[in-house]
């Protein structure tokens, strides 16, 4: 009784979604245009801290950072749901690099020339303002009389880039709690390459309308696989610490990520009837 229930739930399903497919298909001439824009909340996964030489764990820490992405987006629909999607996005890449030589070093320790102190909890934000342009194949199939999905898979460059780090020599300092004086410990440089080189971008969207199938609020998931390094920062200690304590070595930060959705989607669609 189980399985005829379950084989009749199963066809009932297939016959709809068909049925959904071919009133789509049926209902309107090809091609199909579409015009719409998402909002997306993406997590940056975590740069990769490269030690050239001296301490590990020494080295500066960056963690996981939101990504925040708005993205305006054409699609011309060829044939049977297939089509063509071009996508211009705009973003910040964000990232925080900590260090706290309070780890290492008593604040009590009193230098060579004279200064007390250790070093405070010390930040410093890599960040990178970008607008980027995806070309990425889509399909879109109806699977219910009101509800529909769209894949798309491509690459996304993002060579036009607003330059909001500092490229010049960024220092963590040994603070005195008496004084103004602060000796630097860990100097930073960074820049920014190869953004000519593109990136695979992914999505997954659900779209759905009410009686006018025109108009789609849109929502799902996005991915997008960085396949060079972005920007590259180099550190390195001064020769103030011990021995033990140095370290020098680079910081590798690429854009892949994965993240939710949400927007709309209107469709240019003429009626055969």
């Amino acid at each position: 009784m189980k399985t005829i229930l379950k084989i009749t739930v199963f066809l009932f399903l297939f016959c709809s979604t068909v049925s959904a497919q071919e009133k789509l298909s049926n209902s309107f001439n090809y091609p199909i245009h579409a015009i719409g824009g998402n909002l997306s909340l993406d997590l940056l996964f975590p740069p990769k801290i490269e030690v050239q030489d001296g301490n590990n764990s020494i080295a500066p820490k960056v963690g996981q950072t939101l990504l925040f992405n708005e993205r305006l987006k054409y699609t011309c629909y060829i044939k049977k749901g297939w089509g063509i999607t071009g996508e211009i996005s705009f973003g910040n890449y964000s990232w925080e690099i900590q260090h706290n030589l309070n780890d290492f070093v008593d604040k009590d320790t009193i230098w060579s020339n004279g200064v007390k102190g250790g070093g405070l909890a010390k930040g410093l934000i890599v960040s990178n303002l970008y607008v980027g342009l995806s070309v990425k194949a889509s399909y879109f199939a109806a699977v219910h009389q009101n509800v529909s999905l769209q894949t798309e898979i491509g690459l996304k460059w993002t060579p036009i880039t607003f330059k909001s780090i500092n490229q010049e020599d960024v220092t963590f300092t040994i603070n005195d709690y008496n004084t103004s004086t602060k000796i630097p410990y860990m100097n930073f440089h960074s820049q920014i390459k190869n953004y000519f080189i593109p990136d695979v971008d992914f999505a997954f969207n659900v779209l759905i309308h009410g009686k006018n199938p025109s108009h789609n609020f849109v929502f799902g998931l996005n991915a997008n696989v960085s396949l060079a390094n972005r920007i590259l920062m180099k550190y390195s200690t001064t020769d103030v610490l011990s021995q033990h304590l140095q370290s020098v070595g680079n910081i590798h930060f690429r854009t892949t990520s994965v993240g939710v959705h949400i927007g709309y989607q209107y469709f240019f669609m003429k009626n055969n009837t």
